[in-house]
């Protein structure tokens, strides 16, 4: 056999392995390159955000084009029609992505892209239109939150600081009508999350230290709930003839001033920041050097405690049932 004759058969082996591998790509094996597809679709975080950074897509590029060879492998003539429809919805996902990422490119021109909050559910499963992939849908809760519920909408809302920062990197196109849109869309999720501030997912208390002190680890809470606009009760715990005078009245002056120190405190750090009156005050039982809680006089420092509360146009909680 001659060299060419050798070389024509070899090239004729070789279409005959790959029409024959080809021909044994199955429904099944779509399924798991749609599998695959999908969890490539869904771009890999950055500083716990979705990237959606130009060197983030040029790094994407080599394993976008071994996807779509996949695809193009598959040979789906004998296919039932619902077989072939499905190799079909997966070659026009790719192609979506592709033409968001070579021509319409949202992250770079629409600030709307950036729209994270949602209030109410979409009329299509996906979102209409490009939506970037760390959405927080915010009508799937249901309030008040369980502490599950809570600590999943935080690790959502945490995703927003991050995304916001990449936005102003990525937003570098022109389109001026997206810029007029998109502009008036995030002031819209700017009043979302200012609703939910008013519906706060968890609250938290602390506790001044009798008499007179308020220790860092109470002042760090405080702080950080102001800035984080959540509610905070100042629950003074002071002890009547312990750590306060004995007389009720001189335990009441102690009390308000740790209160109003915490309260103070929070209204430095943000103006308005929501906080509530607190007290576990009561006497000391002197049999037992332990505090009387639920005794005639922890119910007359909470009644004295309410009073002060309505004085200064403020919510009360009260402890001693």
């Amino acid at each position: 056999m001659t060299t060419r004759n050798r070389c024509a058969a070899g090239l004729a082996l070789l279409f005959l392995c790959v029409s024959a591998w080809a021909d044994s790509l199955n429904h099944d094996d779509l399924l798991q390159l749609f599998a695959d597809w999908r969890a490539f679709e869904s771009p890999p975080l950055l500083d716990g955000a979705p990237d959606y950074t130009v060197e983030g897509f040029t790094a994407r590029e080599p394993e976008f084009a071994a996807l779509r060879k996949r695809l193009e492998k598959f040979e789906i003539g004998d296919w039932p029609v619902p077989q072939q429809v499905d190799w079909h919805l997966v070659r026009a996902e790719m192609n979506g992505y592709d033409f968001n990422r070579r021509v319409l490119m949202p992250w770079a021109r629409d600030p709307a892209f950036y729209d994270t909050v949602w209030t109410y559910r979409s009329d299509v499963p996906a979102h209409e239109g490009p939506a970037q992939h760390a959405l927080v849908e915010l009508w799937t809760y249901e309030f008040p939150l369980s502490s599950a519920e809570s600590e999943r909408l935080t690790r959502e809302l945490r995703v927003i600081p991050p995304l916001m920062q990449q936005a102003r990197r990525n937003l570098t196109g022109n389109a001026h009508d997206l810029w007029v849109t998109g502009t008036k869309v995030m002031q819209e999720q700017v009043s979302k999350l200012d609703e939910l501030r008013e519906r706060p997912v968890v609250g938290f208390g602390v506790c001044p230290v009798s008499p007179l002190q308020l220790p860092r680890d109470a002042t760090e809470v405080i702080v950080e709930c102001a800035r984080l606009g959540l509610p905070d009760t100042i629950l003074s715990m002071a002890m009547a003839g312990g750590s306060a005078p004995v007389t009720l009245a001189g335990t009441l002056v102690v009390h308000n001033a740790e209160v109003l120190a915490g309260i103070a405190l929070a209204q430095i750090t943000e103006s308005g920041s929501p906080v509530t009156y607190g007290s576990s005050t009561t006497a000391m039982d002197l049999r037992f050097a332990s505090a009387s809680v639920g005794s005639p006089e922890c119910g007359m420092i909470g009644a004295g405690v309410a009073c002060l509360a309505r004085f200064y146009l403020l919510p009360s909680w009260v402890a001693g049932a």
